[in-house]
């Protein structure tokens, strides 16, 4: 399950696994912190149940809703 986040603000996720029902995948979303600044906290929490990986954050730049470029 991937979780997307813009700025700090969780805005979605993608999953395309077939492991989860839609009730068990929503509510591993809502599991989640709204704040990106809050993740760490809760990989520590579930340490060893979840993994979280982050993109650099100043690879790219969103130059707007339908392109992204590498710095």
């Amino acid at each position: 399950m991937v979780i997307t986040y813009r700025g700090a603000r969780k805005t979605g996720f993608i999953y395309e696994g077939g492991q989860l029902t839609d009730q068990q995948a929503f509510r591993a979303y809502t599991d989640v912190p709204m704040d990106y600044n809050e993740l760490e906290r809760y990989e520590r929490e579930y340490v060893g149940r979840i993994e979280v990986l982050a993109p650099p954050k100043d690879n790219y730049v969103f130059v707007n809703e339908q392109e992204v470029v590498k710095k």
